[in-house]
């Protein structure tokens, strides 16, 4: 009886084990389905970078100024300044929209109900010395409005005119217009 029991476990074993059935595991396991490794990213998504684009100046002085990299950062609430976008660009130029003293997120700002500004200029050792910026008291005017803000953000900008000097000369103030609408792009916020 013994032997019996014996023979049919082991019958039993090796039949488990055919050649057959370990060719079918095989191919199911190294068939390279992946699907259930990639998770969809159904949040927002940044829309495609609008750099470079060209700033045209008019006005009391012409140039075209190119951006190519944007820099962001939002603040804290209740610091000087709740968001900055940067564009860095050719001619060492800067042009910066920030809104001062209270971003609250996505939404429309302005010059006249959100401390909103805007500055053409320059880093150092630029061709020329540029300081551009929106003056509310020369009637300039601006909007911004942000549609995201996380990590990533996104909208635009737009500006009635700016005012300024060039090169230095302060005798000589000039009046800028510039082409609108000037993109929010920001791949990534910094928080500080």
């Amino acid at each position: 009886m013994r032997s019996t029991l014996f023979f049919a476990v082991a019958l039993v074993a090796c039949a488990g084990g055919s050649s057959d059935e370990e060719t079918v595991t095989d191919d199911i396991t190294d068939s390279g389905d992946t699907s259930t490794d990639q998770v969809e990213d159904t949040g927002p998504q940044l829309p495609q970078s609008p750099a470079p684009f060209t700033v045209e100046v008019s006005g009391g002085w012409t140039s075209s100024v190119t951006f190519d990299t944007p820099t962001c950062v939002n603040y804290p609430e209740g610091s000087l300044v709740n968001f900055r976008q940067f564009w860095r660009g050719s001619h060492n130029g800067l042009l910066i929209i920030e809104v001062l003293s209270n971003f609250t997120g996505a939404g429309e700002y302005n010059t006249t109900d959100h401390n909103l500004r805007m500055a053409l200029q320059n880093e150092a050792g630029a061709e020329y010395n540029m300081s551009l910026r929106i003056d509310t008291s020369q009637g300039d005017s601006g909007t911004l409005t942000v549609d995201h803000v996380s990590d990533i953000a996104w909208g635009e900008a737009t500006v009635t005119g700016m005012h300024g000097t060039v090169d230095g000369d302060t005798t000589n103030p000039v009046a800028v217009t510039l082409t609108s609408p000037l993109p929010i792009y920001c791949p990534a916020v910094t928080s500080q």
